[in-house]
């Protein structure tokens, strides 16, 4: 993978499409979580991801998915309502 992206100023530029990828923000955005929890759970294996410098991570849109599928909600389970006989 080469020519990721370069700088314009102080600007980065992305010099190639993500298909298939999200950047760290996007990733937190998506899923309403921190950056530093993305990052996380990329070391943690949870997320599917690459470090490519140390400021710039790529996370698989796939593992997003996979994630958020297999997430619980925070709190009690819910209680049935229905009475037992």
């Amino acid at each position: 993978m080469t020519n990721l992206f370069y700088r314009h100023g102080s600007a980065i530029v992305y010099d190639v499409a993500l298909d298939g990828y999200l950047l760290v923000k996007d990733a937190a955005r998506e899923l309403g979580i921190s950056d530093q929890q993305v990052r996380q759970l990329i070391r943690r294996a949870r997320l599917v991801g690459e470090q490519l410098t140390p400021r710039l991570y790529l996370v698989e849109r796939a593992s997003i998915e996979a994630y958020k599928r297999e997430r619980r909600s925070a709190g009690r389970p819910p209680v049935s309502r229905r009475a037992e006989r």
